[in-house]
C-alpha cells in the first residue's frame, strides 16, 4: 500500500472519530438551532451524509474510470510537484476558512437521506475504505475530477476522499460551537 492510499485511509478513520461521537450527543442538544437560524447538530449530521452520498457518486465514477485505465495496461505518473493534501484541500476541514456556496440539494431542511443518518455515514465510511483498497497501487491518482468548491481545481480519487473527510471534519468543529454555545446559554 503506498503512502497515499495509507494517508487517505488515516483520514476516513479520522472522520470516523470526529463525528461518531456526535450521534450521541444528547437529544436536547442535538435538537438545538442557533439564534443565527444556522443548523441544528441533528441537521448537520443530515447534511454530512447528504453531501457525502453526492461525492461518493463522483468517488466511484472516478474509481471505475481508474479500475478501467488499469484493465486495459494503461500507466500511472504523478508530477512532480504533486501534493496529496494540497493547502487549498486542507482549507476545506476548517471551519470558516473560507465562504462555502452549498447546493440547495445538500440542505438538510429541504432534502435528507432515507435510511438512519449514523448507518449511512458508516456504510460511506466503508464504502470509502473500499474505493481505496480497490484502487491500491496508485490507480487513485489516474482519474481527475474538477471540484468547483474554493476553487481547488482537479482532484484525484484519493483527494476527493480526503475532501469528503475534510469536509465532515469542518463540520464537527461546527457542531463544537452549536454544542459550547448551547451549554454556556444553558448556564446562565
Amino acid at each position: 500500500m503506498s503512502p497515499n492510499e495509507k494517508t487517505t485511509l488515516h483520514e476516513i478513520q479520522r472522520t470516523i472519530d470526529c463525528v461518531m461521537p456526535w450521534f450521541d450527543c444528547r437529544k436536547e442538544t442535538a435538537n438545538w438551532i442557533p439564534p443565527n437560524n444556522g443548523w441544528s447538530i441533528h441537521e448537520i449530521l443530515d447534511h454530512i451524509v447528504l453531501t457525502s452520498h453526492y461525492l461518493l457518486l463522483l468517488i466511484d465514477k472516478g474509481a471505475r474510470k481508474s479500475l478501467a485505465a488499469k484493465s486495459k495496461g494503461d500507466v500511472i505518473s504523478l508530477p512532480q510537484e504533486y501534493e496529496l493534501i494540497p493547502e487549498s484541500l486542507a482549507e476545506s476541514g476548517i471551519f470558516r476558512a473560507f465562504t462555502w456556496h452549498r447546493p440547495e440539494h445538500m440542505d438538510p431542511r429541504k432534502n435528507s437521506m432515507e435510511g438512519d443518518t449514523k448507518a449511512n455515514f458508516l456504510q460511506q465510511m466503508d464504502q470509502c475504505r473500499a474505493v481505496v483498497q480497490s484502487l491500491e497501487g496508485g490507480w487513485g491518482h489516474f482519474t481527475k475530477t474538477t471540484m468547483t468548491v474554493n476553487a481547488i481545481g482537479k482532484l484525484d480519487v484519493y483527494q476527493y476522499i480526503i475532501f469528503l473527510c475534510r469536509h465532515a471534519q469542518r463540520h464537527c468543529a461546527q457542531m463544537e460551537e452549536n454544542k459550547s454555545t448551547f451549554d454556556k446559554r444553558n448556564a446562565e
